[in-house]
């Protein structure tokens, strides 16, 4: 269902999960607060934020130790061809409920890094890296002028985390009632696009995204990978596998079929066939 907090004191107590996708306005003061109170008394919440996004929740994040940077991963050679801001990615956390399971490579395009305050890193777990070459590119000011990206010392080196979870810490005076809380709990993609429409059937994007919410919502056995159903057949294709496949049908499999021609012409000339 559709949350309008601006009408409500706070989340509804009967709300498994809230999901905030894409955002692209501020949030009213209340509404966050109304957020933070949820995620306090144990709620649950995904939140996938794409980059350079006009929105506030920036504040809200980094108090739970998440910080999103200003920038957008780049990978030229595990990425989809010709578009080095989609990585395919393929490095999971294997002891995380939700990533456990999966094997197979995501999509994400246009994608942002989602980095950890040390301090909070026992509550939380990167669920996504992108490939060892890609690079989170932070000048996006100069990129846009050039129109080319490079890597340099200010930006994030591969494997980028693109994806975290975990349960935040709440701050009460009375310990006590702390501990008997149910811990609240969060996870948080750099990119919202990866679970829509165009994306969701996408390589295993749809059991990423399914997964997340189903342990949000505190439903563990749900998590799997689902079986494929019958649909279009699409093959997305890194840098690597388009050169390679480009190199083997323009050079070496026209020359194999000229001089295996050359071959049996000269066989034949000289009688030996």
């Amino acid at each position: 269902e559709s949350l309008l907090l601006t009408s409500l004191a706070d989340v509804p107590a009967d709300a498994a999960a809230v999901v905030i996708a894409g955002p692209t306005r501020p949030f009213l003061e209340g509404e966050i607060a109304a957020l933070a109170r949820y995620v306090e008394r144990g709620g649950a919440v995904f939140v996938a934020i794409d980059p350079r996004a006009q929105t506030n929740l920036y504040a809200l994040l980094q108090g739970f130790g998440v910080s999103l940077g200003d920038d957008v991963v780049v990978d030229r050679r595990l990425a989809v061809i010709g578009q080095a801001t989609t990585p395919i990615a393929q490095e999971y956390d294997p002891e995380h409920a939700i990533t456990k399971v999966l094997h197979d490579p995501t999509l994400f395009p246009m994608v942002r890094s989602v980095e950890l305050d040390p301090a909070v890193a026992a509550d939380f777990s990167v669920l996504v890296k992108t490939g060892d070459e890609s690079w989170a590119e932070r000048d996006l000011d100069a990129w846009r002028e050039s129109g080319r990206a490079e890597y340099t010392a200010s930006d994030l080196l591969g494997p980028v985390p693109i994806a975290v979870a975990g349960t935040p810490r709440v701050a009460s005076a009375d310990a006590a009632a702390t501990a008997e809380k149910k811990p609240g709990r969060l996870v948080v993609f750099g990119d919202s696009d990866f679970a829509t429409n165009e994306y969701l059937d996408a390589l295993h994007n749809r059991d990423l995204f399914l997964n997340s919410i189903n342990w949000l919502a505190g439903e563990v056995e749900s998590i799997s990978v689902r079986p494929n159903v019958s649909r279009a057949s699409t093959f997305e294709m890194s840098e690597d596998e388009f050169r390679f496949l480009q190199y083997l049908s323009l050079l070496v499999v026209p020359e194999a079929i000229a001089v295996l021609g050359v071959l049996v012409w000269w066989s034949r000339r000289t009688g030996k066939v």
